[in-house]
């Protein structure tokens, strides 16, 4: 029903035109999964700290300390990467999610076997892939469309995340 709705607006929310952009698609494809990747983690790490590794329920939370730091390293790196480098998206992007990749992979492996220490550096190492991502992709969607589609294409970005999330979940 929105599409239809959309199609046939003279002024709409959502420009569908967006989508026949490649760039556009695609960072939006990517943008879901860092979402499914970012809130099933945020979901999945504190249960396995404490069903798993035994910890309390009040650390078990604390260790989605690491995870946001990672985020918050990867993107400032990204970003300055990007600003610096002259936005290469395709390469960062593709490095980003092979680090995030590599992190969920680390992060599914982990066992009851699997020391604090280990778990952390796990999850860091996903948390880094996540950041490096979200202003490759953000950047890329806006520098995509036209200027007068800046709004609705970065608001799409953020939709994505989180429909990823919510199906993270």
């Amino acid at each position: 029903v929105f599409i239809v709705v959309e199609l046939r607006a003279q002024d709409p929310i959502m420009p569908l035109s967006i989508y026949r952009i490649r760039v556009v698609s695609l960072a939006l494809f990517a943008t879901l999964c860092t979402g499914f990747g970012m809130f099933g983690s945020i979901v999945f790490i504190p249960l396995y700290f404490q069903g798993v590794l035994g910890a309390s329920a009040t650390s078990s939370g604390s260790f989605l300390t690491p995870m946001m730091l990672g985020m918050v390293v990867g993107s400032g790196i990204s970003g300055q990467l990007l600003s610096r480098l002259g936005g290469h998206y395709r390469t960062q992007g593709l490095i980003g999610l092979a680090i995030m990749g590599t992190g969920l992979l680390f992060v599914s492996r982990m066992t009851e076997q699997t020391g604090f220490g280990e778990a952390v550096f796990n999850i860091v190492v996903m948390g880094f892939g996540l950041g490096t991502t979200f202003p490759t992709f953000t950047v890329a969607v806006q520098n995509a469309v036209p200027h007068s589609l800046l709004g609705a294409a970065t608001s799409a970005a953020q939709f994505y995340r989180s429909v990823g999330g919510a199906l993270g979940l």
